[in-house]
């Protein structure tokens, strides 16, 4: 159907409890740009008197990829399995004689982090038969990476830099395998609650 808009990204720890999954606490993503899920599937055939005989299809698992305008610490802790660190620096500012002292908080990313899964949901404004609709979307079981840092120098024209994450999501240990969920909502609010619930609490 076609949509025209992203919003309300959200991540959510996965806990497995003997097959029982919950996750901890939503956290906003980021003020989503783009996210593309793309199913992976595994496949069989059987030729047999001379032909095809039998083709089966099922589906694995999926890429993920997000761009948002920025990653949250609190996102970034979720997804990434980062660390806060918080140095102090002393710097004279601008226009004045005396030295001041702040303390900065910083993201890090390093060979120890323990990247664990997440759930992830956002949703879309779209057009059913020229009815505006709402469609959320939400992926079970996802592990991302950090993403890349990409700068460039400001020339004549300003071009954006924004962070992209890619991951791979997979079923997740519930006896249906959930890969992905799709849902039509009537209003945003429908589709913002939908988001939430998604994610039941627990461990």
């Amino acid at each position: 159907m076609p949509t025209f808009g992203l919003r309300g990204a959200m991540v959510a720890p996965y806990n497995n409890n003997a097959g029982v999954v919950t996750y901890g606490a939503p956290i906003g993503a980021g003020c989503a740009i783009n996210v593309n899920l793309e199913l992976r599937f595994a496949e069989a055939r059987l030729y047999a008197c001379d032909r095809l005989a039998e083709y089966l299809r099922k589906a694995i698992g999926g890429t993920i990829s997000f761009e948002a305008k920025y990653f949250p610490q609190a996102a970034q802790q979720a997804m990434f399995g980062a660390t806060l660190k918080t140095r102090s620096a002393t710097y004279t500012p601008a226009g004045s004689a005396e030295q001041q002292t702040s303390n900065i908080t910083s993201v890090v990313n390093s060979g120890n982090d323990a990247v664990g899964y997440v759930g992830f949901s956002a949703y879309s404004p779209d057009m059913v038969d020229g009815v505006e609709k709402w469609t959320a979307f939400f992926v079970a079981k996802a592990k991302f990476a950090p993403p890349s840092i990409v700068r460039q120098t400001k020339g004549e024209s300003i071009t954006f830099q924004t962070p992209v994450t890619t991951g791979e999501f997979l079923p997740d240990d519930t006896s249906g395998m959930v890969l992905q969920e799709v849902a039509i909502c009537d209003s945003e609010a429908e589709a913002i609650a939908w988001c939430s619930a998604v994610f039941p609490q627990g461990g």
